[in-house]
């Protein structure tokens, strides 16, 4: 009895059926019949089925391809709504105008960034000679100049401070005009 059982569950699965589910009966071993006034032969007499457009379990067959597809694009419905809508010339004109005028301004922003950059090189290559010649042995024994040097030595170091704010307002400008919006 156990081997009949194993051939009934491979003659199952081969048939489609799960593993462990049991062989489903024919629609005659059920009791199922044809509708009155069908005929009992054609595709869906052997599931049993009423009516010819319902599947086995008894639900309607789905609508031909080309039914679905003229429903889909009816006003209204959600494929229409996804659909992007096209542009006008004027719409698409505008648009590519603002990319410039936004283009020139981040590329403004950055020829102000690399011209800030030079000048904080720059200010910043005075401040280590100025500290080389400070670090010099005798250099505070004249105090007049080396009063002078101490001054242009900190005038240096704040306006490097300024440019560095200046620098970093207008990275972070121009972070921003290059998140996509």
């Amino acid at each position: 009895a156990a081997a009949g059982g194993a051939r009934a569950q491979a003659a199952a699965n081969r048939g489609g059926a799960k593993p462990g589910a049991a062989a489903r009966p024919t629609a005659a071993a059920r009791g199922v019949t044809a509708a009155p006034g069908r005929p009992s032969s054609g595709p869906n007499a052997a599931r049993g089925a009423a009516d010819p457009a319902a599947d086995a379990a008894g639900r309607p067959a789905k609508p031909h391809r080309r039914d679905r597809s003229a429903s889909a694009h009816a006003p209204g419905s959600a494929a229409s709504e996804r659909a992007p809508a096209k542009r006008s010339a004027a719409e698409h004109k505008r648009l590519q105008v603002e990319g410039r005028r936004q283009q020139r301004r981040l590329d403004g922003l950055r020829k102000r960034i690399a011209d800030l950059e030079g000048r904080i090189a720059e200010r910043e290559e005075a401040i280590r000679k100025l500290e080389a010649e400070m670090a010099a042995p005798g250099f505070f024994t004249d105090q007049t100049s080396a009063d002078a040097a101490v001054k242009r030595h900190q005038e240096l170091m704040w306006e490097v401070g300024d440019l560095m704010n200046q620098w970093e307002a207008l990275e972070q400008e121009a972070a921003e005009r290059t998140l996509p919006s």
